[in-house]
């Protein structure tokens, strides 16, 4: 597939830009809310890459990631996982409002 492996310092940009961005804003973004369990937290970073890869990128051209992907995979059918099941991510958008109305209830930790 033509992937050449490099090895650098972990936590530095040279890794992979795209995914420190991505790491940057879940810390910024979702893990500054408060929430009861483990399950809620997953929703919540579900619903954010759903929204992540639904907004155009500057870096990307304008376009989203998930435009990027599915025009990368017309381009290369043969790499397509065939027991992907897509999941029905709007509904998620749903839970993850329903879990940022209560999360402000929950307790702030001490520190």
């Amino acid at each position: 597939m033509g992937i050449d492996r490099r090895r650098t310092k972990a936590y530095s940009p040279q890794t992979n830009g795209m995914v420190e961005r991505f790491n940057g804003r879940v810390a910024t973004e979702v893990l500054q809310v408060c929430v009861s369990s483990h399950k809620d937290l997953e929703i919540l970073l579900r619903g954010f890459c759903f929204a992540y890869n639904h907004r155009p990128q500057h870096v990307l051209g304008g376009i989203t990631p998930a435009q990027c992907f599915t025009s990368w995979l017309e381009k290369h059918p043969t790499s397509r996982n065939a027991d992907h099941i897509k999941p029905d991510s709007r509904d998620i958008m749903k839970q993850v409002d329903e879990i940022l109305y209560y999360a402000n209830d929950v307790s702030q930790p001490d520190i």
